[in-house]
């Protein structure tokens, strides 16, 4: 069963913040984050993602949000291994997979989103290489 945890970006800032909770007041971390409205579930300056349940190559959990290369091998691991298919985009929701996937032409209303499940198979390396926030030069165009 995955984990399931949040991460949030902090707009005033731009300081991202690990294992967050939300609740009725609000955003909590190690203490309160909120505006002073406990009917507004979250607060207006965080961006919240969600771990995919994922890590990638070098141990990193994968966030909705990151920005990541993907990429395919025929033989992986072995004295044969070949790089068949490089992809970078951004980790999304997909309402088409209802999971999460990486697009690749993100912010492009029919992009073109592959599947993360199939990472699980062996064949598939994943590197976290930043963030829609901290990073935005690394989007895809």
């Amino acid at each position: 069963m995955r984990v399931i945890k949040f991460r949030a970006w902090f707009k005033p800032t731009g300081k991202m913040f690990y294992d967050v909770q939300a609740d009725s007041q609000g955003l909590s971390f190690d203490h309160f984050l909120y505006d002073g409205h406990p009917d507004r579930p979250q607060d207006s300056r965080f961006v919240v993602m969600q771990y995919t349940g994922l890590v990638d190559k070098e141990g990193r959990e994968v966030y909705e949000g990151d920005i990541v290369v993907r990429r395919d091998y025929e033989y992986p691991e072995g004295p044969r291994e070949k790089l068949i298919n490089t992809v970078r985009g951004v980790v999304v929701w997909s309402n088409y997979y209802s999971k999460f996937a990486i697009d690749a032409d993100y912010g492009n209303e029919y992009g073109d989103q592959a599947d993360l499940e199939y990472l699980r198979s062996g064949n598939t390396k994943l590197e976290v290489i930043g963030n829609i926030y901290a990073t935005p030069e690394l989007v895809p165009k």
